[in-house]
């Protein structure tokens, strides 16, 4: 029952977290901000992160049989390395564009930012959520998840700070927090 709920909770979250992507994106293509649609691929990797969590939080927990005789922890790992590998390519795609675009400009939006607050707002929201859930069902993978959540939150904080910014006049600024994210 337990692993049930854990599942549950990492459900909802891959949720929230395909909302903030869809905003992020929006806001990004929108305003041509490389550094929030740097943002916005972080909550693609957020959203991947949920699925092998979703994933292992039912399959590690498999006693060993026949096939697997020493459990199905390793599946974490495997899991993992994939995810990482992914980011990597990713990451290095991001810097070079944010390179590419160093020094041009980016639009200002009310409306823009006002989904980023949004997305702030869901963030600390899921993040609160996620950690109770972690209290009341002793989980680690819960709490880790809710703590790189609140992470988020910061680094969205920035990324909208270098973002307005640029768009004030500063432009090299979006290409540097593109390439700060790029490092996350």
């Amino acid at each position: 029952m337990r692993e049930l709920t854990v599942r549950g909770v990492l459900l909802a979250e891959g949720i929230a977290n395909a909302i903030v992507l869809t905003a992020k994106t929006a806001v990004g293509l929108s305003t041509g901000s490389i550094a929030v649609l740097g943002d916005a691929v972080h909550s693609l990797t957020d959203i991947a992160n949920n699925c092998v969590a979703f994933v292992v939080a039912g399959r590690s927990i498999e006693p060993p049989d026949v096939e697997h005789p020493y459990g199905h922890r390793k599946f974490e790992s495997l899991a993992v390395f994939g995810l990482a590998t992914l980011l990597t390519v990713i990451a290095v795609e991001l810097a070079i564009r944010a390179v590419g675009r160093i020094g041009e400009p980016v639009d200002l939006s009310r409306w823009g930012l006002a989904m980023m607050l949004a997305v702030l707002a869901v963030n600390v929201g899921v993040a609160t959520w996620e950690r109770w859930w972690a209290r009341r069902l002793d989980s680690d993978l819960l709490r880790a998840d809710a703590m790189h959540t609140l992470g988020d939150v910061f680094t969205t904080v920035a990324v909208i700070i270098g973002w307005q910014l640029a768009a004030r006049g500063h432009a090299w600024l979006d290409a540097a927090f593109a390439l700060l994210m790029a490092g996350l």
